[in-house]
């Protein structure tokens, strides 16, 4: 009996090794992006750049670069609407990158909303400043045969005026991670 129980607990802890041995853990940097003022309730962001690290289970790690792209289309397309003027909201898009070692990565951003933080004083004027909230986007990486999944969240970002036609949003960075499904 004591073998038998013995024999389970090893294979209970070897499974829970080999599963926590499959997360990765993945790194997103956004720059800081471009908004700008098409007319009234109209805006769009511009294309933006995002560098990926990840470290795959054993401490390996790998980087790359990124581009925002879209939902629906297979071209790229260099920027993403900001419709609505009382109650603003960033369209939802994707997020395409690959890595040196030939993985992709796909992160499905939903729809943003864009709401006032507060006023800050820039020389002798009053500026708004808006603040895009918190999202949770399903993530995945395809690595050859495997694929890696989890939800990341983008953490909230100020929106900075810096004319009346043109915002900046601030950098942010995600960091969040990936089990092994596949």
């Amino acid at each position: 009996m004591t073998r038998c129980m013995l024999l389970a607990v090893s294979l209970a802890l070897l499974l829970a090794g080999e599963a926590i041995a499959q997360q990765a853990t993945v790194t997103i940097d956004f720059w800081a992006m471009p908004i700008y003022k098409d007319g009234v309730g109209r805006w769009h962001t511009a294309n933006e750049p995002a560098d990926l690290s990840i470290e795959w289970p054993g401490g390996k790690m790998d980087a790359g670069r990124a581009k925002r792209k879209a939902t629906g289309g297979t071209g790229e397309i260099p920027e993403t609407p900001v419709r609505g003027v009382v109650f603003r909201a960033v369209d939802a898009c994707e997020l395409h990158g690959t890595f040196s070692d030939g993985s992709t990565l796909t992160m499905k951003l939903p729809r943003e909303a864009v709401r006032f933080s507060h006023l800050e004083r820039q020389g002798l004027r009053i500026k708004a400043v808006m603040v895009a909230v918190a999202i949770d986007c399903p993530t995945t990486i395809t690595r050859g045969r495997e694929v890696w999944a989890g939800i990341i969240t983008i953490p909230s970002c100020e929106a900075h005026s810096v004319n009346g036609r043109m915002r900046v949003a601030d950098a942010v960075q995600c960091k969040g991670p990936l089990t092994k499904i596949k």
